[in-house]
């Protein structure tokens, strides 16, 4: 039997259809979603400053900067903090990490800019009731107890490709090591093309032979290869030799250093710089710690480095700042 299709059966089956959708509709909407009014789940006040408190704890804020203050405001608020932020540090990251600490579904948070007070204040309800006050303000007289960083890179050389691009995009200043070579020199122009540096090794390793230094060379030979080096990697950074190789341990490394110094380029020893054993925040504060005021470049391979973003990030909300590994050495 054939069923004639017409126009009128038509706008009747869509119209069947809109019913079907709107009911269906209805019935998720009834049965299936939760509640726009569901209640929200409350948290205590103990576990609501704990989680407070180490947000303020991972900004690096010295504990003589937090306040408790006395609590007025209710029978629920059990917590009132008075809270100091030196002025490189902007409030409303703060206030970012503090909400990253809860769920949407736990505490209600509200912020108010108090400009006539150069402040900020700070409410966490949870469950309909405040739990938890705070006012920050600015002092301009307090400053983290944080330094500058610099990063210097070995094995860039053993990167393909696309590990090489990754590590050019990376926010971070950084040198990037290499052995006078040909191809070292295209890594050179990579890195320059994107705002990194380069750092020019000189050791016993070096294969070309129109850069190679080794200790049984003769003087004039040296300064040949030298002439090279320089020539060819004038603008790199600066220049760093191994304190362990032979050539250092010779008697060429005296007019070494003195072309470079009569040339004004830089030439550091390798062991300048630091090389933490392992690479947690904890770690890398330690090695900076332990050394010299002025030894604040550390020593890492690429490959480490390309892992160390959520280490950085820990570093920079601490107050660490990361700079150009030349900036450094100049000081």
């Amino acid at each position: 039997m054939k069923i004639a299709i017409t126009k009128n059966n038509i706008v009747y089956g869509l119209l069947i259809l809109v019913i079907l959708l709107l009911a269906a509709n209805i019935i998720i909407e009834k049965y299936f979603r939760p509640s726009r009014n569901a209640v929200k789940k409350e948290i205590s006040s103990v576990v609501i400053n704990e989680r407070f408190l180490n947000s303020l704890n991972s900004y690096n804020l010295d504990s003589s900067w937090i306040k408790k203050q006395k609590v007025s405001g209710g029978d629920s608020l059990k917590y009132n903090y008075f809270v100091e932020l030196p002025a490189d540090l902007p409030a409303s990251l703060l206030l970012c990490e503090i909400q990253n600490q809860f769920d949407t579904n736990e505490v209600d948070i509200s912020a108010e800019e108090l400009k006539s007070r150069n402040s900020t204040g700070l409410n966490i309800s949870s469950g309909g009731n405040l739990k938890l006050k705070a006012l920050f303000k600015y002092i301009t007289s307090i400053s983290r107890q944080a330094d500058t960083l610099g990063f210097v890179l070995t094995g860039i050389e053993d990167l393909n490709n696309e590990e090489l691009k990754e590590l050019c995009l990376m926010p971070e200043h950084f040198a990037g090591v290499i052995i006078p070579s040909t191809h070292s020199y295209e890594i050179m122009k990579t890195l320059r093309e994107n705002q990194k540096e380069a750092a020019v090794l000189l050791n016993d390793d070096i294969s070309e032979l129109a850069f190679r230094l080794k200790a049984g060379y003769t003087a004039g030979r040296i300064r040949s290869s030298l002439k090279s080096i320089i020539g060819k990697f004038y603008n790199t950074a600066f220049f760093i030799i191994d304190q362990n190789s032979d050539i250092f341990k010779s008697d060429h490394y005296k007019m070494i250093r003195d072309e470079f110094s009569k040339r004004h380029l830089i030439l550091v020893k390798q062991d300048r710089f630091l090389q933490p054993g392992n690479l947690s925040p904890e770690d890398i504060i330690r090695a900076v710690n332990s050394g010299a005021n002025t030894n604040r470049l550390l020593l890492i391979s690429a490959g480490k480095f390309l892992e160390l973003p959520p280490v950085l990030e820990t570093l920079r909300k601490r107050g660490y700042k990361f700079v150009s590994p030349s900036e450094l050495i100049r000081d």
